[in-house]
């Protein structure tokens, strides 16, 4: 098409994308030679593509208009339309032969990504991604896909290419080596149902030999000072780690837990039971190239449907908890709600996993403690919950996993004085259980308190939390 009434400029037709209410807006800027300028916006609730189109729609008829010289006078109809179509289809098959074979990875991983970001706006007909998902593998591509295949064509990456790069990267780990394959391998996917590549070879990319990765987790003494640090330091965010501990919640559950989802015992033979159902996350605000631009906090769905589950408070954390509601009473006044956030900044804003992340070291360090993450201490109590001996199917329901592997996979984690007292104990010659005299009092305290919580697992299915949760 020709370009001879816009300005040099306007040649790039450059259109940004970004997310807006439940969908998502593109604009285009025109500059044409005579000075005057065209601003087009378009709005879009399933998809970025569908928001630039109708940009490029609205574009094309203004430069129509213009090309002919008589924009007032010229209503834009079928005919009109048709025939610029027909000059568009003309131009767009000159322009797809030519750039199949020179586009470049960045260029193809941009259009991949902007697909992923269209399948984030999930309704009932799409169940689409989550934002997290989008944002790994946008932090993939941008961090290292693109800085690695920069400066290739996408038809001209071959396996040798790529098996190379990737055995000079060896020092990133398995873990994000697997995790760069899996984003290489879709976009090739996508490019060759684009018909940009014939093959797709990722999949044949080998791996380095798996380490042993040591996952981050406190024993039982450790957890014990960790809770004594928590109960110490007396901040919001000390408190929130400390009620992750307590039930081995993922971070984003415990910054979206709201105070009418826990229902405090009543009597000496309850525990204080408390519904996981929310999660606050932050959505990202994006530009034209996936750059984060911005972001907001939102409650948001949970992992899976077995994260949704209702679970057990023992009973030394409940008087921390009460005292703590009481606490935020005061330094919240009128902004404290039934309904709000347990745990919120100085802002009365609700924290986010990236801030517990980010704030971890400077609490153990404060404290003098060895280094964790916020989920390493859900690492920790499942560890802590299988040595004293609760069941795997209690144990499963209380980490919301769908099945027992996983948790025996990635949750838990033996000591080495954990493996010693065991073979010791089963080479035995007696082979027998030590009686109660045998066992320390804090062992004893522990027992009954997992007993407690395996009898109302059992009865948490029946219970139903109502208007007063």
């Amino acid at each position: 098409m020709k370009l001879d009434l816009l300005d040099e400029n306007s040649k790039q037709f450059k259109v940004t994308v970004i997310p807006y209410r439940d969908g998502f807006r593109a604009s285009l800027k025109l500059v044409y030679k005579d000075g005057t300028k065209d601003r087009i916006q378009k709005y879009s609730s399933t998809s970025p593509d569908k928001a630039i189109e109708k940009v490029y729609k609205e574009a094309n008829e203004k430069y129509y208009k213009k090309l002919r010289g008589d924009e007032d006078k010229i209503v834009f109809s079928p005919e009109t339309n048709k025939e610029l179509m027909k000059l568009e289809k003309s131009v767009s098959a000159d322009i797809v032969a030519e750039t199949k074979n020179n586009l470049n990875f960045t260029s193809v991983s941009k259009e991949w990504l902007n697909l992923l970001l269209a399948k984030t706006n999930k309704n009932e007909n799409n169940r689409g991604i989550s934002m997290n998902t989008f944002e790994y593998y946008r932090s993939m591509t941008h961090g290292y896909l693109n800085v690695f295949f920069e400066k290739y064509k996408v038809n001209k990456l071959t396996l040798e290419i790529v098996q190379k790069i990737f055995d000079s990267k060896v020092d990133l780990g398995f873990k994000t080596l697997k995790g760069l394959r899996s984003a290489l391998a879709q976009i090739l996917d996508y490019s060759k149902k684009k018909g940009y590549i014939q093959e797709n070879f990722a999949r044949d990319i080998e791996l380095p030999e798996a380490n042993k990765v040591e996952i981050d987790f406190y024993n039982e003494k450790q957890q014990e000072q960790f809770r004594s640090a928590c109960e110490r330091d007396g901040r919001v965010i000390a408190m929130l780690f400390y009620i992750n501990l307590a039930l081995g919640l993922r971070p984003e559950e415990g910054c979206g837990l709201k105070w009418n989802r826990i229902k405090f015992a009543e009597s000496e033979d309850e525990l204080t039971m408390i519904k996981i159902d929310n999660a606050v996350k932050v959505v990202k605000v994006y530009d034209e190239n996936h750059k984060i631009i911005g972001g907001k906090k939102i409650d948001d769905e949970l992992k899976s449907k077995e994260a949704y589950r209702t679970l057990p408070l023992r009973k030394e954390y409940d008087k921390v908890l009460r005292e703590f509601k009481e606490k935020e009473k005061k330094r919240l006044g009128k902004y404290f709600r039934e309904d709000g956030y347990v745990f919120l900044n100085r802002n009365r804003e609700p924290y986010t996993s990236e801030i517990l992340t980010n704030k971890m070291p400077e609490f153990t360090a404060k404290w003098k403690l060895p280094h964790i993450t916020p989920y390493g201490l859900r690492h920790s109590f499942a560890s802590l919950m299988a040595k004293l001996g609760v069941k795997e199917s209690v144990l499963k329901v209380l980490m919301g996993h769908k099945e027992i592997t996983t948790t025996h996979k990635y949750y838990i984690h033996l000591t080495d004085e954990d493996i010693m007292n065991e073979v010791m104990f089963k080479t035995n010659e007696k082979k027998e259980k030590p009686n109660e005299q045998q066992i320390n009092e804090t062992n004893v305290m522990m027992l009954d308190k997992i007993n407690e919580i395996m009898k109302l697992m059992q009865m948490s299915n029946q219970m139903a939390m109502g208007s007063s949760v």
